[in-house]
C-alpha cells in the first residue's frame, strides 16, 4: 500500500498536514520556523554546489585518465624537425631542452 493512501484513524491527508504544521508551530514557535527553513535552504544550496563541483572533478579526472590524442603545435614540430636534421635525439625532451641542444649544435 503506498504511503500516500495511508490513513491515521479518522484523519485524511490534508488533516495530517495541518496537524503536523500545528505541532511544528507549537514546538518551535512562529519565529523559529522561518529561521529553520532558511537554514534548510542554505544547506540544500551548499549540497547542490558540492555536487556540481564533484561532477566537474569527475569529468576532469575522466579526461586525464583517457586523454585524446594531442596534436603538437607547429613550433614544437619545427623544433623536432630541426633537431632531427642536426642529429639530436628528441625522445622525451621538452621544447626548452631541444632549443638548448639545437643552439649548442649550431654553435659547433
Amino acid at each position: 500500500m503506498p504511503w500516500t493512501s495511508l490513513q491515521l484513524g479518522p484523519f485524511g491527508g490534508m488533516e495530517i498536514i495541518i496537524i503536523i504544521l500545528a505541532v511544528g508551530v507549537f514546538l518551535f514557535g512562529t519565529k523559529k520556523i522561518p529561521e529553520m527553513a532558511r537554514s534548510l535552504g542554505r544547506a540544500k544550496g551548499e549540497f547542490q554546489k558540492a555536487k556540481q563541483e564533484l561532477e566537474l572533478e569527475l569529468r576532469d579526472a575522466d579526461k586525464i585518465s583517457s586523454p585524446e590524442k594531442v596534436v603538437p603545435s607547429t613550433e614544437h614540430q619545427k623544433l623536432l624537425k630541426a633537431a632531427v636534421e642536426l642529429g639530436i635525439d628528441v625522445e622525451g625532451k621538452t621544447d626548452d631542452q631541444l632549443r638548448v641542444e639545437i643552439r649548442s649544435a649550431i654553435e659547433k
